[in-house]
């Protein structure tokens, strides 16, 4: 049940797209992290949401995304390397929630964990 969860989680954000991040630097290469999610490309959409958060590491919206691009490769990865994925999914969910508190897709990502 709890996979279930984290999933229909993951999937929300990332087919949320960058509704989420305001105008800001990292628009450009939230916008192509949208397009690998949409194409599955997680390799892609995890390279260019961590550019789009280095170009603004303030938008709470951004490490959001980044989140759920972490948790798409997650879904892809094998079994030894989804750890490391779902650990960096958390610590994204964490600066989100931390950036923005009243950010519920953030904190409902955050609870997954817990």
């Amino acid at each position: 049940m709890r996979a279930i969860f984290i999933v229909v989680t993951v999937a929300f954000q990332l087919l949320a797209g960058p509704a989420y991040a305001t105008k800001s630097a990292g628009q450009d290469a939230a916008a192509l992290g949208a397009k690998h999610v949409a194409e599955g490309d997680a390799d892609g959409a995890v390279a260019a949401y961590e550019k789009a958060v280095t170009l603004d590491p303030d938008n709470a919206g951004l490490h959001l995304q980044l989140a759920g691009a972490y948790g798409l490769a997650a879904q892809q990865a094998g079994m030894v390397f989804r750890i490391g994925w779902a650990r960096k999914a958390r610590v994204a969910y964490e600066k989100a929630v931390e950036l923005d508190p009243t950010n519920l897709a953030a904190r409902e990502g955050l609870m997954s964990f817990y």
